[in-house]
């Protein structure tokens, strides 16, 4: 859990955390309860609601806040408790969305940065992990629009999970306009990124999403090659937007 990461890594000693679902809330406070050493004492808050809005008493307080958005509308057809629907979400929004945001399915990163200004300190910083299905430059823009100085601090790449929904999804949007989307095939990624760390690969991930624009498949040619039996992956980056 992201929770138990910071508290381990970053030492935090107040945690702060948000689902759409009171239950999950309840089930991430135990989980990080259960798992803390007897020595370690965390302030944690909690809340359920949209995105950090549970947070919103909490003005001018956090150093890093860290966000893991799903990307894809939910369509009007679906059903959230029918299969897995982990990449997508189902709130409609009534704020004014940016063009480039909406074209990318980057609403809810967008939405979160403009949540987080006001819960900063000054210097503080947003963690916005999104995957690199979307340009890198789109990604940048959503901390330029937001008011914030943005970079890619590190960058990597995953095979896509829960490929034949998530990449499917994906391919239903660019149907209808949006994107186009950014896959690759998984042999191309893992020779790319062999031996570099995240961190350097962030430093020039700009670059390296260069050398591998000839390899870059739609989501709707991604889908095909996935049924006929090719690994399918995708880049992932952590935008830094710094208050």
């Amino acid at each position: 859990m992201d929770a138990l990461a910071a508290i381990e890594i970053l030492k935090s000693d107040t945690v702060a955390f948000t689902d759409l679902h009171q239950d999950v809330v309840d089930r991430a406070r135990h989980n990080i309860l259960d798992n803390l050493r007897p020595d370690v004492r965390v302030e944690l808050i909690s809340g359920a609601g949209d995105i950090l809005a549970p947070l919103a008493g909490e003005a001018d307080n956090f150093d890093v806040i860290y966000e893991n958005l799903p990307n894809i509308p939910l369509s009007e057809a679906g059903d959230i408790r029918d299969g897995q629907t982990s990449s997508t979400f189902i709130t409609k929004r009534s704020e004014a969305i940016p063009k480039f945001a909406e074209q990318y399915l980057i609403t809810l990163h967008y939405l979160a940065l403009e949540q987080a200004r006001p819960m900063l300190r000054s210097g503080g910083r947003v963690l916005s992990s999104i995957g690199g299905r979307v340009p890198l430059r789109q990604i940048l823009n959503l901390a330029e629009h937001t008011g914030y100085h943005g970079n890619i601090l590190t960058y990597t790449w995953k095979r896509q999970s829960e490929p034949e929904e998530v990449i499917g999804g994906y391919a239903a949007w660019e149907v209808r306009g949006h994107g186009p989307f950014h896959f690759y095939p998984a042999s191309i990624l893992a020779e790319t990124f062999e031996g570099m760390s995240v961190h350097a690969a962030g430093a020039q991930a700009l670059a390296i999403e260069a050398a591998l624009s000839s390899h870059e498949i739609t989501a709707t040619e991604a889908l095909i090659q996935l049924r006929a039996g090719q690994d399918i992956g995708h880049t992932v980056g952590i935008l830094e937007s710094v208050k």
